[in-house]
């Protein structure tokens, strides 16, 4: 369900010494300072920053060569209505794809320069610390990102971020958004990239260091650099990994790779126990109930040759002895 937007008449003036809607001779011949309204207490940098989009949007509307952009972008963000290229191309003989290039280049162009069309002036002391708090949603998934901030477009509008700072990057192997820097989309590949695979050599649960320490020890062979806040943020929001205990993470069973992983997991889930083949053959179908496979032998020899914690204990079975 879209979450209700503030009305116009509930915004306070972000134009100092202006009135709620200027006049397009005032827009066109004064440079107007845009501080946010900060006197109220818990108000998130979504809330102080779509204050200012909105006001922003309502002073373009007082501009009759902006019109076309004015509509587009109320309509697309402050409406949410993805189809509004089309509607507003329709309402002035245009194409779609020139009143979609006029939306993102207003968005792009938002607050580079501490200008917006060189009508209104940012405040910067205001800007570099609204740009420091994106930081905190790095690496976060989109919807958590909506949810928690009660961001009030669709996850579909978050580009309306882009001038603070954030941009989103589509995750193919999970398949969903993460928020990420303005052009650092290869970052994040090259992070989850890197602690994916680190995570999953490990086999068992680690901490936040081990975790940080693994995968800038594998993205060191790649060039890729890799930071504690990324990996933290990841592992807290990535579906791929979850937590175990108050202070210890690992990738989720159906997540892991190979066949020998998932057994090793199964084996260190139960340390020191000697298995069978067949009962590590029963716990692995009970978990992913639509792969049901036999455990072959070549699958117990790679994981103790991956890692020596794991052993054969002969016609017995298999054991994971952790070292002391």
């Amino acid at each position: 369900m879209r979450r209700k937007i503030v009305p116009d008449a509930e915004i306070p003036n972000l134009f100092s010494g202006q009135p709620h809607i200027v006049s397009a001779t005032d827009v066109e011949l004064a440079t107007v300072e845009v501080l946010p309204h900060i006197g109220r207490d818990g108000l998130t940098f979504v809330e102080q920053y779509i204050f200012l989009f909105r006001q922003v949007v309502n002073c373009l509307s007082a501009i009759p060569d902006r019109q076309i952009l004015c509509d587009a972008v109320r309509l697309f963000y402050l409406e949410g209505n993805l189809s509004a290229d089309s509607l507003v191309a329709s309402k002035y003989g245009l194409t779609a794809a020139k009143v979609s290039i006029m939306r993102i280049d207003f968005i792009n162009r938002f607050f580079y320069g501490s200008t917006i069309y060189s009508a209104f002036r940012i405040n910067r002391r205001w800007h570099h610390g609204i740009m420091a708090e994106t930081r905190l949603w790095l690496f976060s998934t989109v919807d958590d990102f909506c949810r928690e901030t009660l961001f009030p477009f669709t996850p579909d509008s978050i580009d309306v971020l882009a001038p603070i700072g954030l941009g989103k990057v589509l995750d193919k192997v999970s398949s969903r958004c993460f928020i990420v820097g303005r052009g650092k989309g290869g970052a994040f590949h090259g992070c989850i990239r890197s602690l994916y695979a680190a995570m999953q050599r490990h086999i068992t649960p680690v901490t936040l260091v081990e975790a940080v320490s693994l995968a800038k020890s594998y993205a060191a062979d790649y060039g890729i650099s890799v930071s504690r806040s990324s990996v933290h943020s990841l592992l807290l929001h990535h579906p791929y990994f979850e937590p175990v205990g108050k202070r210890h993470f690992q990738v989720k069973f159906q997540y892991l790779s190979y066949d020998y992983l998932r057994v090793g997991r199964i084996l260190s889930e139960h340390k020191g126990v000697v298995m069978t083949t067949k009962s590590l053959m029963n716990v692995y179908n009970s978990r992913l109930m639509f792969e049901q496979k036999p455990i072959g032998s070549s699958s117990l020899r790679s994981l103790c040759a991956a890692d020596s914690r794991f052993r054969s204990c002969g016609r017995a079975g298999w054991v994971f002895s952790p070292e002391e």
